[in-house]
C-alpha cells in the first residue's frame, strides 16, 4: 500500500488539472476497481496456493525456477523505480530551489 500511494500521489494534480474533474473521478473509479479486481485475484492465488510471497506464488503456479527469478526480478525494477521517482521528485524540488535562490542571491549583489 505504501509504494502505490508514495509514488502515485505526486501526479494527481496534474491529472486532475488536464482531464477535468468529471473525467477525472470517471478515470479514478476504473482505475479503483481494477486494482480491486487484481487485489482480489492476488488474495485468491495467495488462499489457493497457501504461499503468502508473489516469488513463492508465481513458483506454485508455473512450477519453473524461472518464474520464481523472474517474480523477483519485477519487484526489484519496482522498488528501483519508485526510489528513483522520489528521488528525482526530491531533486528537482530542491534544484530549482537551489537556481531561485542562486538567482536571487546574484541580483542583490549586483545591486550593491
Amino acid at each position: 500500500m505504501k509504494t502505490v500511494i508514495g509514488a502515485g500521489i505526486l501526479g494527481l494534480p496534474f491529472s486532475v488539472g488536464e482531464l477535468g474533474y468529471v473525467m477525472a473521478i470517471i478515470v479514478f473509479l476504473i482505475v479503483g476497481l481494477v486494482n480491486h479486481f487484481s487485489a482480489v485475484l492476488l488474495i485468491n492465488a495467495k488462499n489457493l496456493s497457501g504461499h503468502s510471497n508473489y516469488s513463492s506464488i508465481l513458483y506454485h503456479i508455473f512450477r519453473h525456477k524461472f518464474s520464481k527469478a523472474l517474480a523477483s526480478l519485477v519487484i526489484f525494477l519496482n522498488n528501483m523505480g519508485i526510489c528513483n521517482q522520489t528521488y528525482i521528485f526530491r531533486y528537482s524540488l530542491n534544484a530549482n530551489d537551489q537556481i531561485n535562490y542562486q538567482k536571487n542571491s546574484n541580483r542583490s549583489f549586483r545591486k550593491r
